[in-house]
């Protein structure tokens, strides 16, 4: 790809993938008692961000980490913060460098009553991107992604035995900010001199979208305090209103992550399939599927893992993380 004739060619379109950001990550970590009233979580993760510039597919794997802590207010209420940063630096063919820093900060609270829970969840998300010509760097691309999140979800946990089980639904409303910078320096004939060419385009927008999923975990206990669980969740996203950048051909970001996040303080160590709504793709409608182990390395600490993969996606989006969970 001549990146020089690719970043002059290229027409932006406000992406709504772009602008949503990761929903909380590792909050309630798996196997979580009853009788832990708080919760400190850290992660690794590694993301899939692909970037379109003209028929060429620029594929980046940010990776970053991740901290996030909740509190019981009473035994039935409880809040939560978390922060993440992402970010990669790709030399792509020799041609041209590739920088993402993406950093995401939210607050949520919880209600619980019975087998039912509540939730209402608000995030803010800076997102940085450049394409720079290795050949001449005034040829160049760079922009500047803002958005805010709020999410309302509710969820359903149930177990049978060593089976739990936990159904959801999340309306999510994304508001967002881009201002993308293209610049190109060419060569006037007429006047035998070399000019820079620069074309500033700010858009902003906003959807709202439906998810529903279930998930399903089977608990191993090896003794009074350790546990092993293995589980899977899958969920699907559908758009209701707002910008729609399905088709989009110019500049289009692909990011993905998988979410820690339980909204039932039973031992159940589901996930909340209704709040896994973190895929960031160009499709209006779309799938997750996202498999995940948890092992109990004391009462009162555990370690997870998971892999999430998109369903019925453009892209072959896939992502994985580590987390390391401390209740008291």
């Amino acid at each position: 790809m001549n990146l020089d004739k690719a970043i002059t060619a290229i027409t932006y379109k406000p992406n709504k993938s772009l602008k949503l950001p990761f929903l909380v990550l590792l909050i309630s970590s798996t196997y979580i008692s009853t009788t832990s009233a708080h919760n400190i979580s850290v992660g690794y993760s590694q993301l899939t961000q692909y970037v379109n510039v003209l028929d060429q597919s620029i594929q980046v794997k940010p990776v970053g980490t991740s901290i996030a802590v909740s509190f019981d207010l009473a035994e039935q209420w409880q809040v939560s913060i978390d922060y993440q940063q992402h970010q990669n630096d790709e030399n792509y063919q020799n041609n041209a460098d590739v920088s993402v820093d993406l950093s995401t900060v939210g607050a949520g609270i919880s209600y619980f009553t019975d087998d039912f829970s509540y939730s209402l969840y608000y995030s803010k998300s800076n997102d940085d991107f450049s394409v720079i010509s290795q050949q001449n760097s005034q040829n160049k691309q760079v922009e500047e992604d803002q958005s805010s999140l709020i999410s309302a979800s509710v969820d359903y946990a149930w177990g049978e035995q060593q089976w739990f089980y936990n159904a959801s639904l999340t309306l999510l409303y994304n508001k967002f900010d881009n201002n993308t910078l293209i610049s190109k320096q060419n060569f006037d004939q007429q006047h035998q001199r070399m000019f820079l060419e620069k074309f500033n385009q700010q858009n902003n927008g906003n959807y709202t979208m439906l998810s529903s999923g279930a998930s399903a975990a089977y608990m191993w206990s090896l003794s009074n305090d350790k546990v092993i669980i293995l589980g899977s969740m899958l969920s699907w996203s559908y758009q209701l209103s707002g910008d729609s950048q399905a088709n989009n051909d110019s500049t289009m970001r692909v990011r993905n992550s998988s979410t820690r996040n339980s909204t039932s303080r039973v031992n159940t160590g589901t996930r909340t399939a209704g709040q896994i709504n973190n895929t960031l793709n160009g499709d209006d409608n779309y799938g997750q599927l996202v498999i995940y182990t948890a092992y109990d390395l004391t009462s009162t600490l555990s370690l997870d893992v998971d892999f999430t993969k998109n369903v019925a996606t453009q892209n072959n989006e896939q992502s994985w993380s580590v987390g390391l969970s401390y209740s008291f």
